[in-house]
């Protein structure tokens, strides 16, 4: 799964296109590319032999002739490092003038790339708290933003997670780092039951407060009854045939029999 955004890594900081975030790296004026990657299935390297379910992220460089070029073997050994990506954003969190780059992994640390000025990124993560939740949990990372949402000038960060984790509100406090204030804040609880997906900080009633919108919904089928859960319960689920067993059902499993029915195995009712 690629999730891509636009961003002027060698380029004028600040600047948005759509939806998606534009950032100067090096101050060249060019609009680059940032790319998180990841394999949406986890065992993808047992069914397409010579792929993986982690893979790094991908930096390109805008050569200014309509050509990108691959620069992520010259920005730096973390940048390098596999993960299973799902979202990413450019923000100067520091306030040094300079873009970095926070990268949501899935069930593992989010990246912070903090931008060293000469091209090159080190992972700050850990360091700056927005790596795990505030229990020090690796969560199931999905889509990130970031907004002033308290008016102190700093640049903060909001990540949706899958279900049964709270979506995540990395408070900026400046030279003390992020404080997760995912709960305090009012995020957490309602975000709980949900696996969210897209998020963005907007505001919503122009009252100069940012609001968060936050698209959900699951991936996967749920089984009813013996076979277990699996993944999503919908209104106008299509009612198909599974085996019993949720031991013998892996995601791959559970998404080919979703699309293809198994009339072949034991029966149980599911909805997809």
């Amino acid at each position: 799964m690629k999730i891509l955004f636009v961003g002027d890594i060698f380029g004028s900081p600040g600047r948005r296109i759509v939806a998606d975030h534009v950032e100067d790296i090096i101050r060249a004026n060019q609009i680059d590319l940032a790319i998180a990657n990841g394999h949406v299935q986890d065992n993808v390297s047992q069914i397409r032999p010579g792929s993986t379910y982690p893979q790094p992220p991908l930096l390109q460089r805008n050569q200014g002739n309509g050509r990108f070029e691959d620069v992520t073997n010259i920005a730096g050994s973390d940048f390098r490092i596999p993960r299973v990506g799902r979202g990413l954003c450019w923000a100067d969190y520091d306030d040094d003038g300079w873009p970095d780059l926070l990268v949501a992994n899935d069930s593992v640390p989010n990246y912070l790339y903090h931008n060293n000025h000469n091209g090159t990124f080190t992972d700050v993560g850990l360091l700056a708290g927005v790596a795990l939740s505030g229990e020090g949990l690796e969560l199931g990372n999905m889509g990130v933003d970031f907004g002033d949402y308290v008016h102190s000038g700093r640049l903060s960060f909001f990540v949706t997670h899958f279900e049964e984790q709270p979506n995540s509100l990395y408070r900026n406090m400046g030279t003390k780092g992020f404080d997760d204030v995912s709960w305090t804040s009012g995020v957490g609880q309602p975000s709980y039951p949900y696996v969210g997906w897209g998020t963005a900080f907007f505001d919503m009633d122009n009252d100069t407060w940012l609001d968060l919108l936050v698209a959900n919904g699951r991936t996967f089928c749920v089984a009813i009854g013996e076979a277990g859960f699996l993944g999503s319960l919908a209104p106008d689920a299509v009612k198909i045939e599974v085996p019993a067993s949720p031991d013998a059902l892996s995601r791959h499993d559970a998404r080919e029999f979703c699309e293809n029915g198994a009339a072949s195995h034991q029966k149980a009712n599911v909805e997809c």
